[in-house]
């Protein structure tokens, strides 16, 4: 995870280093647009959506999911109650948590967010080595998803943008995952189509 990180925030410096000599030019630098650390695909959880048993099985076309992915096995997992997990139900708090932890996101993300969120940036994420020394997760509940994705949030001089997420996906920042249980397998790709993606569904 900090390895991840870590490379993520040079590719920002370097982003903004091939800038710097033509700033005049107005020229967008960085094309990523999600706001999930590239751990997150490794990491991240999902609730239940009956029938479903997971929204990581919907193919939602702005987050990590992997398109190629033809099966998977999903199991449930208990979470330690003491775990401190940080909930984001409405863009305010996606704001908080960056402004209490943030970190440049430019030079990876202004080409992408400066369309999308309409403002010229510069641009902002959690600084995840400092969220990790606080909280074990980070939870966009599916409101606070469609609420925030895509908006520009004001953070002091700077901007940011929640994106890329699979609603109701926890990101887990430590491990706190006390049992586990085999719920099922899953073949096929992921899709929209709720009856595609059960009919691809077999129980344990």
């Amino acid at each position: 995870m900090r390895e991840t990180v870590d490379r993520e925030r040079q590719a920002n410096e370097d982003g903004l280093r091939r800038q710097r000599p033509r700033e005049r030019s107005g020229v967008r630098i960085g094309a990523t647009w999600w706001s999930a650390p590239g751990f997150a695909p490794l990491t991240w959880t999902t609730g239940a959506v009956p029938p479903l048993p997971t929204t990581a099985l919907l193919g939602f076309i702005d987050t990590y999911q992997p398109f190629r992915v033809t099966g998977a096995r999903i199991f449930s997992v208990d979470i330690n109650p003491s775990a401190r997990v940080y909930e984001i139900a409405e863009p305010e708090d996606w704001r908080r948590l960056v402004e209490r932890f943030p970190e440049d996101a430019t030079g990876t993300h202004d080409g992408e967010w400066r369309d999308w969120g309409g403002v010229a940036g510069p641009w902002v994420l959690p600084n995840w080595h400092e969220v990790m020394a606080h909280y074990d997760g980070v939870h966009v509940a599916v409101g606070g998803y469609v609420a925030s994705c895509g908006l520009a949030l004001p953070v002091g001089d700077a901007y940011t943008l929640l994106a890329g997420w699979i609603p109701d996906a926890t990101l887990w920042l430590h491990d706190v995952v006390i049992a586990r249980r085999l719920l099922g397998r899953w073949h096929g790709q992921p899709t929209t189509d709720i009856a595609e993606v059960i009919a691809a569904w077999e129980p344990a």
